[in-house]
């Protein structure tokens, strides 16, 4: 990011002290003598909560026949006051931090460093200096999720000698319609034939629709502008298969991609395409937090699908 250093200069002449703002850049160096203040900013772009957080150092770029800096503050023009401290010494730094939540994409925002240089004559001088940073903002869209037939063999995980036969079978619909209300959010189910449990999501929202870095935005059938879904909710997990396991009610959080027509190993054949679709899944306590059931790819990645699709839809959403 820029920075700005701003300095005072007094300079007598008829007996009239002036004032001198001058604004330096990056490389430039304060005269002798003189009293800056120099602040810089950076920041990340928003996460799943929709928050931006930002951070940053003020500075004491006086040179050492300057003076400490007295009441140094910083202000963000969304997050308001992010820093008071009492004084800041000649070359010392102070470290800042911050966060908002943008209401437009890409979001820029500014801070002012303040500070008060009280050895000038006839009285104090107070100098400010200003740095921006711009970051994007959560993608904000519409999108509701139908799964067929997924599954996770061997070819999934690189297990084939732990256990012959589909690890995992997945289906359901999210957000049906593209209505949160529409049977409490859709029912998702997850089968682990190998653990025995049997997971059913049946209170589920939608946190957010968007598309995978590195590969190409959107999906194709039915074509829209995502390619992943992310979703979370309440359900039940019980054993299956001879396992007397009763979890009770559970949460859960869940990503699916959407990035192929068909989204299973038939899209590594001729004119399939190089993607398949892939899905993380995590079942937990909603107290504890305690997981029970994790579906990843051993690395913390979403698993690539062996069988069935997850399909992305648009349709009556009000994007």
């Amino acid at each position: 990011m820029g920075k700005i250093r701003q300095q005072a200069k007094k300079n007598s002449l008829l007996g009239v002290v002036f004032i001198v703002v001058v604004i330096l850049s990056v490389s430039a160096t304060g005269a002798w003598g003189n009293n800056c203040i120099e602040v810089t900013k950076d920041c990340e772009d928003a996460g799943r909560d929709g928050v931006i957080h930002f951070s940053g150092t003020v500075t004491n770029c006086s040179d050492t026949d300057g003076h400490w800096a007295n009441n140094v503050t910083v202000v963000d023009d969304h997050a308001g006051l992010v820093l008071s401290i009492e004084w800041l010494d000649v070359g010392e730094s102070a470290s800042y931090s911050g966060s908002y939540t943008p209401t437009e994409s890409p979001s820029t925002n500014t801070v002012i460093a303040t500070a008060t240089f009280p050895y000038f004559s006839p009285g104090p001088v107070t100098l400010t200096a200003t740095d921006s940073a711009t970051c994007e903002a959560m993608e904000v869209g519409q999108c509701w999720l139908t799964a067929g037939g997924v599954k996770f063999s061997p070819l999934a995980n690189g297990t084939v000698a732990e256990f012959r036969g589909p690890k995992d079978n997945v289906g359901g619909n999210v957000y049906p319609g593209c209505s949160p209300d529409a049977g409490d959010g859709g029912s998702w189910t997850h089968i682990d034939h190998r653990e025995k449990l049997h997971f059913h999501g049946t209170d589920i929202t939608v946190l957010e629709c968007g598309n995978v870095p590195g590969i190409e935005p959107g999906s194709e059938s039915p074509v829209t502008p995502y390619n992943y879904i992310e979703f979370e909710g309440t359900g039940t997990l019980k054993g299956i298969h001879g396992n007397k396991d009763d979890y009770g009610t559970v949460c859960f959080f869940a990503h699916a991609e959407d990035r192929n027509e068909p989204g299973n190993e038939k899209a590594l054949g001729v004119d399939g395409g190089d993607d398949i679709d892939r899905y993380f899944m995590s079942v937990y306590d909603c107290d504890t937090n305690e997981e029970f059931l994790r579906v990843d790819d051993g690395e913390g990645d979403p698993r690539t699908i062996t069988g069935g699709n997850f399909q992305i839809h648009i349709s009556s959403c009000d994007n």
